[in-house]
């Protein structure tokens, strides 16, 4: 077996980690062949992950990557009551990558507020960012009313 292969990840993403049974993937994965995977050689329960059987290979797949998913992956195929262990995965897992315009979200109370003409009104509000942080300085704040800035 080789040694480790170094993969990244980001959190938030769909990642795959696949077995091939054979180097030119045209050998099909007999019947009586079984495919294990291990996470830092212990077995990797299927309910955590989806376990997808296919007829050359087997996928290990992640629908969305989280911090805890870091760790030594290996893929270990039983033929004939002889196991062989096939491919490691060394898992290193990264913040989210900021790609794009960031994602901001205002959340403002709800509640109606009444007042009279000519009184001040305040409104509390929040922003957040998707992926980082906000200072107040980096926000500018415009008041429309029926399509007319305030």
């Amino acid at each position: 077996m080789k040694i480790a292969r170094k993969t990244k990840w980001h959190v938030g993403i769909p990642e795959t980690l696949t077995c091939r049974t054979s180097t030119n993937g045209r050998i099909p994965i007999p019947s009586n062949t079984s495919i294990t995977w291990y996470r830092n050689c212990r077995d990797v329960p299927e309910t955590l992950f989806q376990i997808k059987q296919g007829v050359f290979k087997n996928s290990l797949r992640f629908p969305t990557v989280e911090y805890e998913h870091f760790g030594v992956y290996t893929c270990a195929v039983t033929y004939n009551g002889q196991r062989m262990f096939l491919k490691n995965y060394d898992v290193c897992i990264r913040p989210p990558t900021y790609t794009g315009r960031p994602k901001i979200g205002l959340k403002c109370q709800s509640e109606e507020i009444s007042t009279t003409l000519n009184q001040d009104v305040v409104f509390g509000c929040e922003a957040k960012m998707f992926f980082g942080s906000i200072d107040q300085s980096d926000i500018t704040i415009r008041w429309i009313h029926t399509g007319s800035k305030v």
